[in-house]
């Protein structure tokens, strides 16, 4: 065999065994200042997740979490929203000097159950407002970046309505292409799946299960394992709602961080990401998951 070949062999098996590795979602926790955001790429994340506050009224305010929080995390970090977007948008095109290729979505944890009932339609409004300017640039970002939104209830489906009218109104209803939804409440999860029959037009669905890391060891994997479930026999051929990603949340210890693996979820939230980064290393996991890149679909099932 010539060496010519021997490369060519050699490149079919690293191709073949990259196929194979779910593409997977190091996100950081609770990432809401710039000193954070740098911390936590250079920790392995690809992946960070943001805490959004709102006024009553519907106007989002700063990226913060508040107290209560994790166990160990200090939970008064905060940034002006336009400037944290800004810095995320840089550093996910990669014409910028900033550029870090490995962030590939931005989870935004909207703290909506701050809106009052009657402003969720026009908060949703103004958010695409902000993303446009300050993250889409007007439809002429570069950014590689997609974006998960998160409601925090399923009873505030009307922020989502009014985003998508917004986006509507606009024109700009191809930007929905780098964006995907979640809702953070632990309901049962035909009820949030009812919720997006009902809103009809998102389709980019992502699903969470977990509690604060203070008492995640104590909690079950059932629901997990039930939204894992779905989501591998879901056919999105006859069914556009079908879960794409399934993550779990908020998991530091390498016990638990194995115990998630071993379900295949396609991300964990963290406040330690160097723990996970470890962990997906041993032989049990480095060739069943690989980290997702700003190159693969988040809005796809892995099969």
């Amino acid at each position: 065999m010539t060496s010519t070949s021997v490369i060519f062999a050699f490149f079919i098996v690293i191709v073949c065994i990259h196929a194979k590795q779910r593409p997977f979602y190091n996100i950081g926790h609770m990432v809401n200042s710039i000193k954070q955001v740098n911390e936590f790429l250079d920790s392995g994340c690809n992946a960070l997740e943001t805490d959004i506050t709102f006024s009553s009224e519907g106007i989002a305010l700063k990226t913060y979490h508040g107290k209560p929080c994790d166990c160990l995390r200090w939970c008064g970090y905060s940034e002006k929203i336009e400037v944290y977007l800004e810095y995320t948008r840089n550093l996910t095109t990669p014409a910028n000097k900033m550029y870090r290729s490995q962030y590939a979505i931005l989870l935004l944890d909207l703290k909506t159950n701050l809106i009052s009932k009657q402003n969720l339609n026009k908060a949703g409004k103004l958010f695409v407002d902000l993303l446009y300017k300050h993250l889409f640039t007007f439809g002429k970002s570069e950014s590689k970046l997609k974006v998960v939104i998160g409601v925090q209830r399923i009873i505030h489906n009307d922020f989502v309505v009014g985003f998508y009218e917004e986006m509507k109104k606009r024109g700009i209803e191809d930007i929905s292409n780098q964006i995907g939804w979640q809702v953070a409440e632990n309901v049962h999860i035909q009820k949030i799946a009812e919720m997006w029959r009902r809103i009809d037009v998102v389709k980019n669905i992502w699903l969470s299960d977990g509690i604060t890391n203070c008492l995640s060891s104590l909690r079950s994997w059932s629901r997990t394992i039930t939204m894992i479930k779905m989501r591998d026999e879901c056919n999105v051929q006859s069914n556009s709602f079908c879960a794409r990603k399934v993550y779990a949340w908020t998991f530091d210890a390498k016990r638990y961080l194995r115990n998630s693996l071993r379900l295949n979820v396609d991300g964990i939230i963290t406040n330690l990401p160097k723990n996970l980064q470890e962990v997906l290393r041993e032989d049990e996991f480095k060739l069943k998951y690989r980290l997702a890149n700003s190159d693969d679909n988040p809005w796809t099932i892995f099969a």
